[in-house]
């Protein structure tokens, strides 16, 4: 196996074994904290993930910058590292401020909560200004592995942290009660912890020297990263905002159903993200052989996640009522379906945005977002409050559709990308269209429609996917038909 096949499968890993954690543990949260609690959680879990943009995107800068040194010495590697540490402690004490103020406003008056639950929401005010900087800099330490290709070391680290983030606050809340705090508390502990075992590897992979760090470099960082970091805080808010409007337009049950049914379904996307993760190291020197690289990425992604959206839309209405009854499932269900539409989107864009990044022109992607903003968040207030949380999903999946289109554009130039891209997302439209139609069809039918739709585009897939991932299919066929001669 590929030195990028294997990396891409320990991203995998990194993010599949989450995935399974939050799948089982969100019952249970819901069940020990109440839905009301869950939503503001839920928040709350948003502003840590948010706070790793605040970071000037010195994370992704490291990343860039260690990539790029691959000839040179592990010293000359450390100071790289040793510079964005640098650069990040004024970063992290400005974003700690930064997010204080955002998660008051938040809280303080934009979510349309009881008093009860307000006041408890307040207090995770100086929780959430103290957790930025501990995920900036567990950010640096990751990014600077990923430059030196240790995606089995970061991935390693990644699931330790991500069960000790998901299962601490339910034995807080166990222990102590359903009171917000503690919980939230418990998850910066749980990051804390990550920092510490990312430390002990980098000082493996890049030495023991002294704390050397320049001028120049803490510049070159900072401006790398600044287009990222912008770029990455206005794709937040886009990708988020949905959640604020829900919470204040509607109110946190609300917020509750639609985080559930975006979260599950964004995780589809976690196949491009092992796949980009493992392929920045190499876009960011690969010159023309880009393009080589973008067609390999665009079957891998083709053969694997098409079939798992299209079978998600179908299914969508069956398992998420059975996962979490129907009072939250049934309207979870409309919205995954929407979601997974953005998230096969938000996977093909990946392809662009990391291109362009690891090329040097993150600015361009800063643009991007820039013009969509104007009009997608009027465009989200407007169909929530017109559809409610199928609105907020509509939006959604719009925004990730053009977003996807435009990076592609800026990236490569090229209208065969676009052609297939519009082609494969009109099938996924008529796909989500005949579930609707379907609803109070018999079962026996719905699933019989769901088997005729869902075999073309496995048998697509199975064409386009390389010839590694066909190979076990053709052994088999092989075999038997050597069998029966």
């Amino acid at each position: 196996m590929s030195t990028i096949g294997r990396n891409t499968i320990y991203n995998l890993a990194g993010f599949a074994v989450p995935l399974a954690l939050f799948a089982v543990s969100i019952p249970v949260y819901i069940w020990m904290i109440g839905a009301e609690r869950y939503g503001v959680l839920a928040i709350a879990w948003l502003v840590l993930g948010f706070s790793g943009f605040l970071d000037l995107g010195l994370g992704r800068a490291v990343t860039q910058k260690i990539a790029s040194l691959h000839e040179s010495t592990d010293g000359q590697r450390k100071v790289a590292l040793d510079c964005a540490l640098a650069a990040n402690v004024p970063v992290g004490l400005v974003a700690a401020g930064i997010m204080a103020m955002i998660t008051w406003a938040i809280f303080g008056w934009a979510m349309k909560l009881e008093p009860w639950l307000r006041s408890e929401a307040i207090e995770l005010v100086p929780l959430m200004a103290l957790g930025v900087p501990v995920v900036t800099t567990l950010g640096i330490f990751n990014g600077a592995l990923q430059g030196r290709e240790k995606f089995a070391v970061t991935n390693r680290i990644t699931i330790i942290n991500s069960a000790m983030f998901q299962l601490v606050p339910l034995a807080v809340a166990a222990l102590n009660g359903p009171r917000l705090w503690p919980l939230v508390l418990a998850a910066i502990v749980a990051r804390a912890v990550a920092i510490v075992l990312l430390r002990r590897a980098c000082r493996k992979e890049f030495g023991h020297g002294e704390f050397r760090w320049n001028r120049n470099g803490v510049y070159e960082m900072a401006r790398y990263g600044g287009w990222i970091a912008a770029a990455g805080i206005l794709g937040m808010v886009l990708v988020y905002s949905d959640r604020v409007l829900i919470g204040a337009l509607i109110g946190p049950v609300a917020v509750a159903i639609y985080a559930i049914a975006f979260d599950t379904t964004l995780r589809v996307s976690l196949i491009s993200n092992s796949l980009m993760m493992a392929l920045f190291p190499r876009f960011a020197g690969a010159g023309e052989a880009a393009f080589e690289l973008t067609e390999k990425a665009i079957r891998y992604l083709f053969a694997i996640t098409t079939p798992i959206i299209v079978a998600g839309i179908f299914a969508s209405d069956f398992i998420f009522p059975l996962w979490l009854g129907e009072e939250i499932g049934v309207p979870a269900a409309g919205v995954a379906k929407l979601c997974l539409i953005g998230s096969w989107a938000t996977a093909f864009g990946k392809i662009g945005h990391t291109r362009l990044q690891a090329g040097g022109k993150p600015e361009l992607v800063l643009w991007s977002v820039s013009g969509q903003m104007v009009v997608f968040i009027p465009l989200m207030a407007l169909l929530t409050m017109k559809f409610g949380v199928i609105g907020a999903a509509m939006a959604f999946a719009l925004r990730q559709a053009f977003d996807a289109a435009i990076l592609y554009w800026l990236a490569y130039r090229r209208t065969t990308y676009l052609l297939r891209y519009v082609a494969l997302m009109a099938l996924l439209i008529a796909c989500w269209q005949l579930t609707l139609m379907m609803m109070e069809e018999p079962l026996v039918l719905r699933l019989a429609i769901a088997a005729a739709a869902l075999l073309p585009v496995v048998i697509a897939s199975y064409f386009a996917a390389p010839r590694l991932y066909r190979y076990p299919v053709e052994l088999v066929f092989s075999r038997e038909k050597g069998g029966r001669g």
